[in-house]
This record gives C-alpha cells, structure tokens and sequence, in this order.
C-alpha cells in the first residue's frame, strides 16, 4: 500500500510507523514498516507481515498453532485468515484410536464371557 507524503522538515517516523501525510501514522493491522523514515524524503509504504513456523492468520493477526496442529511459515497476516494443519501422526493416533478400542472391547467382553462360563 503505497502512502502518501506531504513536505516536512525531516520528522522521523517512529514505532513501525510510516509517513502519511508528512506524520508517522499507524500500519494496518497485519503491516509494520521498519523504524526511521523520513518525512522529507520519497513516500513509504507498510510490508505485510509474515507468520512464523506454526503460526496461523487471525483477524489479521499471526496466532500460534494449537497442539496437535502444525503450520508452514510465510502466511500473510494482511490477508485472508489461514489455518493451521491437523498433524499427519495426530490424524493416525485418531484414526487407529477408535479401532483399536472397538477391539480391546471385543476382546475384554470375550474374556469375561469365558470366565464366566467356566
């Protein structure tokens, strides 16, 4: 996003902040512009931000991954909402879980029978 700037004796912009028009004003959530800009000089603009590994978009946004859940780094944080991926050994524990459990059931209710009759 390019922002305009108006002539002013050099002011620095301060706080990730750039230069509109010839004041430091505020990045949009999910921008940040690196310290130092002067308001004499050429426009400035705001850089999207980008999420770490096993961070995700939220309202702009980068929020850590919950556990269980991975991410790959680089989403936008000015962009759309993103999410984080159900890890693939999550998935399998999950997937096995339930058969597993379904036949130790089996299994336990067959002992008992077993026992029971003898």
């Amino acid at each position: 996003m390019k922002v305009e700037k108006w002539a002013k004796n050099g002011e620095k912009g301060q706080n990730s902040q750039p230069l509109s028009p010839n004041v430091c004003t505020a990045c949009p959530t999910g921008t940040s512009n690196a310290l130092g800009d002067d308001a004499s000089g050429a426009d400035t603009a705001c850089d999207a931000s980008k999420c770490a590994v096993n961070e995700y978009v939220k309202s702009n946004v980068c929020t850590a991954c919950t556990v269980g859940t991975t991410n790959t780094v680089g989403d936008d944080a000015s962009g759309v909402d993103t999410e984080c991926d159900v890890d693939a050994a999550v998935k399998a524990s999950s997937a096995s879980r339930s058969d597993i459990s379904f036949a130790t059931i089996a299994m336990v209710i067959a002992t008992l029978l077993a026992c029971v009759t003898v």
